[in-house]
């Protein structure tokens, strides 16, 4: 191998500098071209391949089954045992029922109601305003939340009136009710 080189190198001195050139310009480029053919051949079979796999897809998408009915409700479920979400006038009445006995004044209410969904629980959401002493306005607090089971306070705040010893109370409660039954949104 040692005798390969060493001749290949002293042919290569002997040869004038313009061959020389020659013959490297003309390796360069052959070596270049069949670099090329490779890379041409190469991205025909990943080409063909792409589009085997695209054919088979496309297949499992045309045979997939369509989205089955969703899954029956187990019995652990808690909105199984839900009602629907009560009525703004109950739930203003009963704070009526209980402020006008326990002293406290119902300033405003404000409802936004959500319909339920198949994903989404029936929404009521209530705001409030009240004044009164702060042992009355807890006792209505209470009652809210007692009375109606599926219920939430989101949001309180007190203060104290101006020139007086009675509280101001702001509240939002949310009070949910189950989700829609099968495919239909309930309105």
């Amino acid at each position: 191998m040692a005798v390969a080189i060493s001749n290949f190198l002293n042919v290569w001195r002997r040869m004038p500098p313009e061959r020389a050139h020659w013959w490297l310009w003309s390796l360069l480029s052959g070596t270049s071209l069949v670099l090329l053919l490779v890379c041409a051949y190469l991205f025909h079979v990943a080409h063909a391949r792409l589009e085997v796999v695209t054919r088979q897809l496309e297949a499992v998408r045309v045979s997939a089954k369509p989205a089955s009915a969703p899954a029956a409700v187990s019995d652990d479920d808690f909105t199984r045992h839900m009602g629907s979400a009560p009525s703004a006038a109950d739930v203003v009445q009963a704070l009526k029922q209980v402020s006008s006995l326990s002293g406290a004044v119902l300033v405003s209410v404000q409802s936004q109601e959500h319909p339920a969904a198949i994903d989404r629980l029936e929404t009521l959401e209530l705001s409030i305003q009240m004044r009164g002493s702060y042992a009355g306005l807890k006792q209505v607090l209470a009652h809210v939340v007692e009375r109606f089971p599926y219920s939430s306070l989101s949001r309180l705040r007190m203060r104290r009136a101006n020139g007086s010893t009675d509280i101001e109370m702001s509240a939002t409660f949310a009070f949910w009710g189950k989700p829609a039954e099968g495919g239909a949104t309930k309105r």
